[in-house]
Formats: C-alpha cells, sequence, structure tokens
C-alpha cells in the first residue's frame, strides 16, 4: 500500500510518485471500484471514476446478526409491495438509490421505456432504432443510428456512431467512435477519437488519440500524443513522443521517437534514435549514435549515427566535392557524405580528354559510374580514408555490333546501343587539411578483374597491372583536392 487517501469529489489531491504501474481502489458509500493505471516520468494522470470499474459484491455474515443475504432477500419482500414493475438483478450489485437495473433496454427515439424512471440505467443488453442512451453497459449495445453511455463492457455497434466515456470491449459504428477510455478496439467507417487507448483503432478516414498504447491504422492518417506501438496509414502518421514503429504512403512525424519510421516519401523526427527508411528524404534535429536513416536524401543537424543515401547533411559529418587526376588519364569527380565512421561515396569519371576537350568523339566516350561507401580516420590535420566502390562502365557500342542485333531483332528499337558492365574497386588515401573547407589528397584505386567481369576492362586504359590466380588487378594512382562544406 503506497497511500489511503480520505477526500470529498470537489477537491482534487495531488501524489507525487515515480513512473511505474500501480492499481487504485476507490470505497465509496454505495460502491467499491478497481483500476490500473500507468504513471510516465513528468506526466500527471488524472484518476476518476470514469477509469475504474465496480467490484462485484461478495456475501458474509454481519457480526452478531443476520447475514447480509437474508437481509437482501427481506429487502426484496418490501420490494414486492411497492409499484415498481422493474427489479434489480441478482448479477448487479452495489446500485445507489439513483441507479436502476433493466435487463433488456429497448429504445426507439429516446429510451422510451426506462426514462420514466429518471435513474442511470445498468443493462446487460441494449436495442436502439434512432438513438440509445445508457450509463453502463455490461454486454451488448446495438443500435441503427446512435448509442450513448457513460461505460461499456462488451460491444457497442452501430450504423451511425458509438459515444462512451469508459469502454472495456469493442466499439463499431459506420461512421465514428468516441470515447475517454478505451481498452479494447475501436473500428469504424471515417474516424476514432479517444483520450487514453489500449488496444487497437482501426479506421477508413483518421485516427485520433492523446495517450496510445497499441495498433492504428487509418485509410488517411493516424495522429497520438503520447504513442507506443504501431501506426499504420495510407498517407501520413504524426506522434509526439513515439516508441514503436510509423508507416505511412507518404511521411510520417515524431517529435521524440524510439523504433523505425517507414515512408514513401519522407519522415521527420526531433530527437530520433532508430531507423528512419523513405524513398526520398528523411530529417532529425539529432540523430543518435544507434540510428539509421536510409532515403536519397538525409538531413540531421547533429549526428552520431549513420546516413545512407546519394546526399547525406548535417554539421557534424562529412560533405565534400573532390576532383582528381589519375596515372591512366583520366579525372575523377566524387560527392563524399555522412558520417566520418561511413559515408557515401557517388562519383563520375572518364577520359580527361573527353572533359575537356572539344575534339572528342561522342561516339567514343567511355564513362564510368561509381558509388559505394568509405571511412575517414583523422589525425590531426591529416586523414586517412578508405573506400569500397562498385563502377560501372558504359560505352557505345561498335556500328557494326549494334546493325547485328538490329538485324536479329524483331523490333529495331529494342536495341539497345549502349553497353554496360560492372567492376568492384577498393580506394586508398591519405589527405591534409591545411586551411579550412580545402583538402589536398594522393591516393591509389585497385580495381579488380576476373573472367566475369573481364568487359569492363575492354574499354578502360590501364598502364599498370599484375594477376594473381584467377584475379587480375589494376592500380590507378589519383591527385587531387576537395571542397568540404562543413
Amino acid at each position: 500500500l503506497i497511500s489511503e487517501v480520505n477526500k470529498t469529489s470537489d477537491k482534487p489531491v495531488y501524489l507525487a510518485l515515480e513512473k511505474g504501474d500501480y492499481s487504485a481502489t476507490l470505497i465509496a458509500k454505495t460502491v467499491t471500484m478497481q483500476g490500473a493505471f500507468s504513471l510516465k516520468s513528468g506526466k500527471v494522470y488524472e484518476l476518476s471514476a470514469s477509469s475504474l470499474s465496480p467490484v462485484a459484491s461478495s456475501f458474509n455474515r454481519l457480526r452478531g446478526g443476520e447475514s447480509s443475504e437474508e437481509s437482501d432477500s427481506d429487502n426484496d419482500e418490501e420490494d414486492e409491495d411497492n409499484d415498481y414493475d422493474v427489479k434489480l438483478s441478482p448479477a448487479i450489485r452495489n446500485l445507489s438509490d439513483e441507479d436502476i437495473y433493466i435487463p433488456f433496454e429497448l429504445s426507439l427515439v429516446n429510451n422510451e421505456i426506462s426514462s420514466q424512471y429518471n435513474k442511470r440505467v445498468f443493462t446487460t443488453v441494449s436495442l436502439g432504432l434512432i438513438r440509445s442512451k445508457v450509463y453502463e453497459v455490461d454486454g451488448i449495445m446495438l443500435a441503427l443510428g446512435v448509442n450513448e453511455a457513460e461505460r461499456v463492457r462488451g460491444v457497442q455497434e452501430s450504423y451511425i456512431w458509438n459515444e462512451a466515456k469508459d469502454l472495456r470491449g469493442v466499439q463499431s459504428a459506420g461512421i465514428f467512435n468516441r470515447s475517454h477510455g478505451v481498452m479494447g478496439v475501436q473500428a469504424a467507417g471515417i474516424f476514432n477519437s479517444a483520450h487514453d487507448v489500449q488496444g487497437v483503432q482501426g479506421a477508413g478516414i483518421f485516427n485520433a488519440a492523446h495517450d496510445f498504447r497499441g495498433v492504428q491504422g487509418a485509410g488517411i492518417f493516424s495522429t497520438a500524443h503520447d504513442f507506443t506501438g504501431f501506426q499504420a496509414s495510407g498517407i501520413y502518421n504524426t506522434a509526439y513522443d513515439m516508441i514503436g514503429f510509423q508507416a505511412a504512403g507518404i511521411f510520417n512525424s515524431a517529435r521524440n521517437s524510439r523504433g523505425m519510421q517507414a515512408a514513401g516519401i519522407g519522415n521527420v523526427a526531433d530527437e530520433f534514435d532508430g531507423v528512419q527508411v523513405a524513398g526520398i528524404f528523411n530529417y532529425a534535429s539529432h540523430l543518435a549514435s544507434d540510428g539509421v536513416q536510409f532515403g536519397i536524401v538525409n538531413v540531421a543537424k547533429e549526428s552520431d549515427g549513420i546516413q545512407l543515401g546519394l546526399l547525406n547533411i548535417s554539421r557534424n559529418g562529412v560533405l565534400e566535392l573532390g576532383m582528381s587526376l589519375t596515372t591512366n588519364g583520366n579525372v575523377r569527380y566524387t560527392l563524399n557524405s555522412g558520417n566520418k565512421h561511413l559515408y557515401t561515396v557517388i562519383g563520375v569519371s572518364g577520359s580527361a580528354k573527353d572533359f575537356f576537350t572539344k575534339d572528342s568523339d561522342a561516339d567514343d566516350v567511355v564513362a564510368v559510374c561509381l558509388a559505394g561507401l568509405g571511412s575517414r580516420f583523422c589525425y590531426g590535420m591529416f586523414n586517412f580514408d578508405i573506400e569500397g566502390t562498385a563502377n560501372f562502365v558504359t560505352y557505345k557500342k561498335d556500328a557494326a555490333e549494334i546493325e547485328k542485333a538490329k538485324a536479329n531483332a524483331d523490333d529495331e528499337d529494342d536495341v539497345d546501343e549502349y553497353e554496360t558492365h560492372f567492376f568492384p574497386a577498393l580506394r586508398l588515401s591519405i589527405g591534409c587539411t591545411p586551411v579550412k573547407h580545402l583538402n589536398i589528397f594522393a591516393g591509389v584505386l585497385f580495381g579488380f578483374e576476373v573472367d566475369e567481369n573481364k568487359e569492363a576492362f575492354d574499354k578502360l586504359k590501364s598502364n599498370i597491372s599484375f594477376s594473381s590466380s584467377d584475379v587480375k588487378v589494376h592500380p590507378e594512382f589519383d591527385f587531387g583536392v576537395r571542397f568540404s562544406f562543413n
């Protein structure tokens, strides 16, 4: 027992407790209720009767007198003399004078039968045509129009909408569901709305919740403040504090996120610890040390994690353009971006005469497109880089080869006049940064030739090569400069 409090209903009492899971018992004059809740660090949880459930009574013999069961039988005899047609069911206990139990509630427009008692209605089955409103349902509540209840323990279903303050079970509506506390499932054709949810929200358009634990699935979007679980939407998801997985067709947004974001276009987060995967871009104000971004463009104000994309931007990372000349007469342009420990390399290289002279024939141009990963080790003003790249050699076929291919093809338009071959390469370089933003470097590139990729080297100039068993190595030295944007 942590605390026992005597209080009136109109004055709140504040307790300062450590974060964790707690249970609470409310003992009132006519009813005893229990419930469970979780406290988060720095959060205020309002404990009210709507978040608790009645506790069934047990029968015990009173000290020095008759048993409570005998007393109940006497009361039943007295009730027979009264004018009430509806009596309390033995299954419903702890009802006050303001409450009435009706096993089967039928409503056409506005609870025509039970409204004459002017009491809070507890029922097991409620059937409504246009609208039905009761206090508590412990069973099933069905309506063609609208259902309203303070508490639902079971199923609430309607063609238009359902409303409950506290739901433990299933809400299903053609248009929308609304509830303050949900422990179970909300399913609607348009939207679901709730404050505290432990369970599932599924809607054709959108879901909205404040504190959510479970699964949200919507055709357009889902939103929550404190979210733990899985969000999936056709357009976008948004959350303030997210622990779990966000998946959207367009984009995801979260302020503080731990887990995974996957989107067709982009992901946005402030503090991010996990994995971001997007078809176009990812953004995080701070990418944690075990965080990863996968996308065409990855942006982080501060990055301690890994960024893998064509363009990776961060204030404390690598972002530089480089140009170098090689001993094979080639010029090489590269873009390095990402974390110093692991960055991406993209670039293009080719004969220097093709880049700098106007007399070169376009049909004779051989271009090499490259992409890969690198890692940098820094010591003062010096740096050592190691890079592994995939290189794709592209050139135009000979005229005779093209004509032969067209003659054998069913459609000449299907003949590709260009040919591409692949070879792997390893590059080592050492650089010096005499002034900020300028790096001077020298390196060596090792191209690896095997039987499967011999065609890749047929069009490439190679001044030096040596063989070892089935592998032929083509080293190529380069010298150049890089401009750093950081």
